[in-house]
């Protein structure tokens, strides 16, 4: 999945341009036949900034366990908020949490996703949380990522 998203991010320019764009690789999936779409939610931030690295390469290890054991495309956070992403993104100012919460929950919203995937300790982040209460409210599927990845 990765290998789809990062052609389209890096004409990327703006946090606005952002969502549009994820949206246009989901949307292709779906017009080619993807009858379903996961998406990988965890901690990242929570644990405060000396930790968010480490974190990352959490979230990015239990996607790439997802990915192995699933027949349809699956991607998390750090598929799309690469580095320069980031950066872009946060040139003007710095983007919210409120802001990163939005995004995922239009993301979520636009039924393009299926699947949500809940990795261990979801429930101590902000974001993973409120992405969990949204995607009971729209009747995602919802699985629970054990520990031992």
């Amino acid at each position: 999945m990765k290998e789809l998203l990062q052609p389209g991010l890096q004409v990327v320019s703006s946090f606005g341009e952002l969502l549009p764009t994820v949206r246009g690789v989901l949307e292709k999936l779906t017009l080619g036949g993807q009858k379903r779409i996961g998406y990988v939610s965890g901690i990242v931030s929570s644990d405060g900034p000396d930790k968010i690295q480490e974190n990352i390469e959490r979230l990015k290890r239990f996607t790439d366990s997802v990915r192995s054991t699933h027949q349809f495309p699956v991607f998390s956070a750090t598929d799309i908020f690469t580095d320069r992403i980031y950066e872009v993104c946060n040139r003007e100012r710095k983007i919210t949490q409120s802001e990163f919460i939005d995004f995922w929950r239009e993301l979520l919203n636009s039924k393009l996703i299926t699947d949500l995937f809940m990795t261990p300790r979801w429930d101590e982040s902000e974001g993973a949380t409120d992405e969990h209460t949204f995607a009971e409210q729209l009747g995602l599927n919802i699985h629970y990522i054990s520990p031992k990845v």
